[in-house]
């Protein structure tokens, strides 16, 4: 009998596939962008011409910041990675801490007593410790600052990447439809 898949499999095969779907997604934009160079007619109709040139902005657009989205992608992996890290090392930091305490708490009222420091009895330098938590917990901070500014980033990219598609198409198609309609509505008006 087969394993059930686990939650990181299942992660694994759905960012495999919006991957996919990104990638297909900006050939998409471009393969359309392409046709739609390449078979434009213009004629003395200016808002036909002008729905064309500006449907081919808006998808040169869509593509060139879906562009730089898929760029930001793997500088938000590498940022979740570098965060898995320091997150790691503040967990043994904070055991160092502890075994270091519960060290001090033993050996304190021997020390007292026979007036030698903790650095001389061989205790680890808690201070130390406690500066190295500190910075770990800043690097820890300022990466998740930077991991919300790229996923900010890479969210309102996505937003402004598909309104500038559909924008692009619907003009594009508004500027191949305006000869034809104009065509029809004369055959049937009869001027």
């Amino acid at each position: 009998m087969a394993e059930a898949p686990t939650f990181s499999d299942r992660l694994k095969v759905g960012l495999d596939a919006q991957v996919k779907f990104e990638f297909y997604f900006v050939g998409l934009i471009f393969t359309l962008l392409g046709l739609s160079v390449q078979s434009a007619k213009f004629d003395t109709n200016i808002l036909a011409s002008s729905c064309e040139l500006f449907g081919w902005i808006a998808l040169l657009s869509s593509g060139l910041i879906a562009l730089f989205r898929l760029k930001r992608i793997p500088d938000k992996h590498l940022a979740l990675a570098q965060l898995e890290i320091h997150e790691s090392q503040q967990r043994i930091l904070w055991a160092q801490e502890g075994n270091a305490l519960d060290q001090f708490e033993k050996a304190k009222g021997t020390l007292i007593m026979s007036n030698q420091s903790f650095e001389a009895a061989g205790l680890p330098n808690l201070s130390r410790i406690r500066d190295e938590v500190n910075n770990t917990a800043k690097a820890i901070g300022a990466l998740r600052d930077d991991i919300y500014s790229i996923e900010r980033g890479i969210r309102w990219r996505a937003v402004l990447q598909w309104w500038l598609f559909i924008v692009g198409i619907s003009l594009v198609i508004s500027a191949r439809a305006i000869g034809p309609a104009k065509s029809i509505l004369h055959a049937l008006v009869g001027t």
